[in-house]
C-alpha cells in the first residue's frame, strides 16, 4: 500500500479499499465486528505476558524503579525472561515470590507512578 491508499465504507458489513486506484471490496466477517477495541495496558499494573515460574523477584515494596531496570524474572519454556517497565515507578506491592508457578495475565506487582 501507499500514501495514496484508502478506504471507504459502503454498505453495511462491507469495506472498498482502493489501491493504486484499483477498488477491492470486502465483506467483514462475524469476527471482525466481535473484535474488542485495544485498550492501552495500565501502568500501575504488572501482569505476566506468558505462564511460568518466577526465577527471581529484584525489587522490594517502596523502591523507585528507573525505565528499564528488570523487576521480576519469569521462566518460561526454558527460556528467562527479565520483565522490566519502560517508565519510571515506585513498586507498591509484589505479589509473587521465586518459585511461584504464575498464570498467563496474574498481576505480578502493582506500582504508583512517581509525580
Amino acid at each position: 500500500m501507499t500514501a495514496n491508499d484508502k478506504q471507504a465504507k459502503t454498505k453495511k458489513g462491507y469495506i472498498v479499499t482502493d489501491i493504486n486506484g484499483q477498488k477491492y471490496e470486502t465483506e467483514l466477517t462475524g469476527k471482525y465486528f466481535a473484535n474488542r477495541q485495544y485498550r492501552l495496558p495500565d501502568k500501575t499494573v504488572l501482569k505476566a505476558f506468558i505462564p511460568g515460574l518466577i526465577s527471581e523477584v529484584q525489587v522490594k515494596p517502596g523502591q523507585h524503579i528507573p525505565p528499564g531496570q528488570p523487576l521480576v524474572i519469569l521462566e518460561a519454556m526454558k527460556m528467562l525472561n527479565d520483565i522490566s517497565v519502560t517508565y519510571e515507578v515506585v513498586v507498591k506491592d509484589v505479589a509473587v515470590k521465586p518459585g511461584d508457578v504464575v498464570a498467563k495475565n496474574q498481576v505480578l506487582m502493582t506500582f504508583s507512578l512517581p509525580d
